[in-house]
């Protein structure tokens, strides 16, 4: 009798429930058709039980309409924003998704947001619309279940059970995402409005010679080796198409300061890197910017966060900036759809600085399945599957990296304008070469991790009204990077020495 009791009592909850659960329709929809994220699905059905039992607590009828609605139309429009981002981006909502939306203005948003818009999402649109009309229809249509009173203490405890598991999985619920990204995103503003970065920076007696037109394009890589590149005499073909560009000069013995992004860029990027008021005014994009050019920021690593937020507040003294990926898993095949636009602007003078996620960790998130090239054993002296597969992912991943630094080329190509493309990585990577693992640190500071790939494409027009480039074996080190873009471009400032330009005649070895 007990157990006939029992599954009355749950047929009659389910029934009750049949008003907050439709929603769960498209979750399970999108899971089967796009592998939506289960755990997403898991945290939407604990909330959806635990505002149920609340209800049984309200006894006030409008009160309890009111209750039923708003929660009703907070988890369906929730799971129809997830459900959209994920068909569209093919990636969970972050942090980063937030900072773009808070950070871009409307216009620029719609135009980005349109630009990988599916039908499928009008689809899903129809289907939360109708599921959460036919919900609260049978919600308000079914009466509530009277609680006994000898079954208090088990919901309670049940209760408290789905809010400890809630509790650890919020950070899959699109409502407390909203809410810790927001606060992290003004804490961050407050953080940058604390400094006084000017457009210009602090650079002085900026000279430069205009050009009719001109596209500077300057790469930015991560964790990318030059030890695993064919371009430097790699055994096997990751730069199949680079290897074969006219118009590239290899340099063979550059390395970067740092082993780490932050510092790596925060020496690269910056002139001068004494105080944080001189890091912020003394910027690549700031020297570019003196020297009248329309200035871009491309970049699908994430915007925001411990790792991101340095480079991201040097961005901001650009013209326009784009953020494609609203996750590190993202292909940075992305970053194509914005540079195609910036391309096509009717400026006379571009200076574009693309940052890509490049091979980073996880190398397998790095490349589509068509660039799964590398599958045998490879040359290691770590005689392990670990060592093979990683391997193989690395190198798949700057198999990939080669074809979109060769597509970038060819887009800047294509408007036969005075330009150059200048490609390195922030530092690289020592994946199962000199140590038993794939990493990269400041601690162990392997020569892999400190050897970067440096190469500079030059268009026809490029090479035909500048001095050819020479200094390609000597060793030099990328924290001058700011005097030979200077140098490429034909800029003078009060700081810049000649003697730490790659390019120039009167170039010096550095450290």
């Amino acid at each position: 009798m007990g157990t006939l009791k029992f599954i009355l009592f749950i047929k009659k909850y389910l029934i009750h429930l049949t008003g907050l659960i439709l929603p769960l329709f498209t979750l399970l929809s999108a899971q089967l058709l796009y592998n939506f994220s289960k755990r997403a699905i898991l945290i939407y059905f604990i909330v959806i039980i635990i505002v149920t039992y609340t209800l049984q607590l309200i006894r006030d009828k409008k009160f309890f309409i009111i209750y039923l609605f708003f929660t009703s139309f907070l988890i369906s429009l929730s799971s129809f924003i997830e459900i959209s981002h994920f068909i569209i981006f093919k990636d969970a909502i972050s942090e980063s998704t937030i900072y773009i939306v808070l950070e871009t203005n409307i216009s620029e948003f719609s135009e980005f947001f349109s630009s990988y818009f599916r039908d499928s999402v009008l689809v899903f649109a129809l289907l939360h619309i109708i599921s959460f009309t036919v919900g609260i229809y049978y919600s308000l249509k079914t009466n509530t279940i009277q609680i006994i009173k000898k079954s208090i203490p088990l919901i309670i405890v049940l209760f408290l059970l789905l809010f400890s598991i809630t509790y650890k999985l919020r950070s899959d619920f699109l409502p407390y995402t909203i809410y810790s990204s927001s606060i992290t995103y003004l804490q961050q503003r407050e953080a940058f409005n604390d400094i006084e970065i000017l457009k210009n920076g602090n650079f002085k007696n900026i000279e430069y010679k205009e050009e009719k037109e001109e596209i500077c394009v300057v790469i930015i890589g991560e964790s990318t080796t030059r030890n695993h590149m064919s371009l430097y005499k790699y055994y096997r073909d990751t730069n199949p198409l680079l290897s074969k560009k006219s118009g590239l000069t290899v340099f063979k013995n550059v390395k970067t300061p740092h082993t780490h992004t932050i510092p790596a860029l925060e020496d690269v990027l910056v002139l001068d890197n004494s105080n944080i008021s001189n890091k912020y005014n003394s910027t690549l994009i700031q020297l570019m910017n003196s020297a009248n050019y329309k200035t871009y920021f491309i970049s699908n690593q994430k915007p925001i966060g411990i790792y991101e937020t340095s480079i991201t507040l040097m961005s901001k003294t650009s013209d326009k900036s784009y953020f494609t990926a609203i996750s590190d898993t993202k292909l940075y095949e992305v970053i194509l759809k914005p540079l195609d636009r910036v391309l096509a602007e009717k400026e006379k003078r571009k200076f574009i600085l693309i940052h890509l996620m490049g091979t980073h960790l996880q190398y397998s998130k790095r490349y589509p399945t068509k660039f799964n090239i590398f599958k045998n054993i490879p040359r290691t002296k770590y005689k392990h599957e670990t060592a093979y597969s990683t391997i193989n992912q690395y190198d798949n991943a700057v198999l990939y990296n080669d074809f979109i630094i060769n597509t970038i080329i060819e887009k800047v190509n294509n408007y036969d304008s005075n330009s150059y493309v200048l490609y390195f990585s922030d530092h690289g990577e020592d994946v199962y070469e000199t140590i038993d693992e794939a990493c990269h640190t400041e601690s162990k500071g392997t020569a892999p991790m400190y050897n970067i790939p440096f190469i500079i494409w030059q268009s026809k027009k490029y090479i035909n009204n500048h001095k050819s480039i020479k200094n390609k074996e000597l060793p030099y080190n990328s924290k001058y990077l700011i005097h030979t873009i200077a140098d490429l471009s034909q800029i003078k400032f009060t700081k810049f020495d000649k003697n730490k330009s790659i390019i120039n005649q009167d170039y010096e070895k550095s450290n």
